[in-house]
C-alpha cells in the first residue's frame, strides 16, 4: 500500500523467514491479508516450500489469492463493512500481481504491468463492494451513504 502507508519504499508485508508481519498502514483488511500469508505458511509441513515456489511464474497468484480469500472470508463472517473495504483494496492489489505475471516481460509495458492489472481489479472490486451494501443493508445505516455522498 504505497500511498496509504505514507512510505515510498516498502509497505505492509509478511516475512516468512522471520515469521513476522510488518504493518505500516491502518487498513485492517490488509493486516488480515498478511495474516493469511502467515496462516498459509503455518499450515505447511515444509515451511520453505512456499518461498521456493514463489519464484516460479504464476505461483505468486496462487499465494496472493489464498491470503486474500482468507481475509475476505474472515470479513464475511465478522463485518460487512470490512468485507466491502476488502473488495475495494484486495481486488486491485491482486490485479497488480496478475498484471505483473501477464505483462512483466513485455517491453515498454512491463514497468507499468502492475498498474495495468490494477485497473480491472478496481472495476471488479467496486462492483463486488456495491453488492455488499445490497446484501447487508442493515450494516450500512443511511447516514453512511450521506457521508460518502457529501465528504
Amino acid at each position: 500500500m504505497l500511498f496509504r502507508s505514507g512510505r515510498i519504499i516498502g509497505g505492509d508485508a509478511y516475512n516468512p523467514y522471520t515469521n513476522s508481519i510488518y504493518l505500516y498502514s491502518d487498513v485492517p483488511v490488509v493486516a488480515l491479508h498478511e495474516g493469511g500469508h502467515a496462516k498459509d505458511i503455518a499450515g505447511r509441513k515444509w515451511k520453505g516450500s512456499r518461498a521456493a515456489l514463489y519464484i516460479l511464474p504464476i505461483a505468486p497468484l496462487f499465494f496472493e489469492a489464498r491470503a486474500s480469500n482468507d481475509a475476505l472470508g474472515y470479513s464475511l463472517d465478522t463485518d460487512p463493512k470490512l468485507l466491502e473495504s476488502g473488495y475495494k483494496m484486495l481486488y486491485p492489489a491482486y490485479g497488480t500481481y496478475v498484471g505483473a505475471e501477464a505483462l512483466g516481460g513485455v517491453p515498454v509495458v512491463g514497468p507499468l504491468a502492475g498498474a495495468v492489472g490494477a485497473i480491472p481489479g478496481h472495476i471488479v472490486g467496486r462492483i463486488k463492494a456495491s453488492n455488499v451494501r445490497e446484501r447487508y443493508p442493515d450494516s450500512f445505516p443511511p447516514e453512511d451513504d450521506e457521508a460518502e455522498a457529501h465528504p
